[in-house]
């Protein structure tokens, strides 16, 4: 792939991206950053990352494979807990409160996570077009 080519592909459409020396940097929306590295053999490596305050990690930057584990880690967590405050038999309008709480927040992640993917598997494949 040309580095120009891909450059005038980030400017045609209106991305936000930076330069360095074998690195472009690419900011998607909703802080998804985009890092397409060029090999020497003519190659190139296409690596992400969510930056902080993003809707899926918040404060955490990590990359987007990272971040459904931790996604799935927190899904797995709380029914343990909605059960758990059951048990320790708090106030039964606090559990249903909570549990209610924690059900808006996994659907409200998992919104994200498909966001995410969809967004990344989009930029990807249109930047494997380019070098068509």
């Amino acid at each position: 792939m040309n580095r120009k080519t891909l450059v005038n592909f980030l400017e045609t459409y209106n991305y936000k991206y930076s330069e360095s020396e074998q690195t472009i940097s690419v900011e998607l929306e909703f802080n998804q950053m985009v890092f397409i590295e060029f090999q020497p053999d003519d190659q190139i490596k296409i690596t992400d990352k969510l930056a902080n305050t993003n809707f899926l990690t918040g404060r955490f930057e990590m990359p987007f494979k990272k971040a459904i584990r931790y996604t799935g880690i927190l899904a797995a967590i709380s029914p343990i807990v909605i059960i758990a405050s059951y048990y320790l038999g708090l106030v039964l309008f606090l559990v249903f409160f909570w549990s209610g709480i924690l059900i808006i927040t996994l659907f409200f992640m998992l919104f994200f996570l498909i966001f995410y993917h969809t967004q990344l598997e989009n930029f990807k494949t249109r930047i494997m077009n380019l070098s068509d």
